[in-house]
């Protein structure tokens, strides 16, 4: 049942414009125009990571080499947890931008 569920929710967001989804749109080229200037990083960290369709696009696209997603909402970390679960080189953390649990330094975007 996940599997279909998860093939729907693919879908809905190619074909059907919601706010994320024109989000998506708009941000990602202009994320990936920047990442085209500033080359691949080693780590990319993203506060506020929702679900985690930016960062996970980031690095399906080859800009990073890791990436860890912060999310403080429960809800919202499930569905990421759900949606790294199978990609080992990115890492989520149940945490905001306010209370970051990495080390100064350790990323480099």
């Amino acid at each position: 049942m996940n599997r279909i569920a998860n093939l729907c929710r693919e879908w809905a967001r190619t074909n059907i414009l919601t706010w994320n989804t024109i989000r998506y749109r708009l941000e990602f080229p202009r994320i990936r125009d920047a990442f085209e200037i500033i080359g691949k990083q080693r780590l990319v960290v993203d506060g506020g990571a929702g679900g985690g369709q930016m960062l996970r696009q980031v690095f399906e696209s080859g800009f990073c080499g890791e990436g860890i997603g912060l999310e403080p909402d429960p809800n919202l970390f499930t569905k990421l947890e759900a949606n790294f679960g199978k990609i080992p080189e990115l890492t989520c953390l149940p945490a905001s931008l306010l209370d970051v649990p990495l080390e100064n330094g350790c990323a480099d975007c």
